[in-house]
């Protein structure tokens, strides 16, 4: 077994040791060890940048798609307001396809409304029209 000394205390820790038993230090590991797999990184600033701009267009797609494709619509906003948040919980500032997307979702709840409203309406106005008959 190899050793190594701790970079903060000094004392003999094991090679493939992230952390120091000693006094609990993080320990640089060589990417060269046998059997190391490097830890995840995180997606730089270009694939960040993709993500909100996928945000942005979905967002906009679902604006436009409330009004004339309803549930083409519904899909890209809820999409769009997903990946809105992962980004968010992620670290990164995604308030415009946030915003887009919940416009979106409102606008697409407002129709259903006046759908029902203008339903009823109608419906109510054709029974009055039919107890003329």
């Amino acid at each position: 077994m190899q050793n190594k000394r701790c970079t903060r205390c000094g004392a003999s820790i094991d090679l493939a040791a992230g952390y120091c038993p000693h006094c609990g230090a993080q320990q640089p590991i060589s990417y060269t060890q046998g059997g190391y797999t490097p830890p995840y990184q995180p997606a730089g600033p270009r694939c960040q940048q993709q993500n909100n701009t996928a945000t942005l267009v979905l967002g906009i797609v679902g604006i436009i798609c409330a009004f004339f494709v309803p549930i083409v619509g519904c899909v890209c906003a809820v999409i769009g307001l997903v990946m809105s948040i992962q980004n968010s919980k992620n670290g990164q500032s995604d308030t415009t396809g946030k915003l887009l997307s919940g416009a979106a979702l409102v606008i697409l709840v407002g129709r259903v409304v006046l759908s029902i409203l203008f339903s009823l309406l109608g419906f109510g106005l054709f029974l009055g029209f039919a107890s003329l008959w």
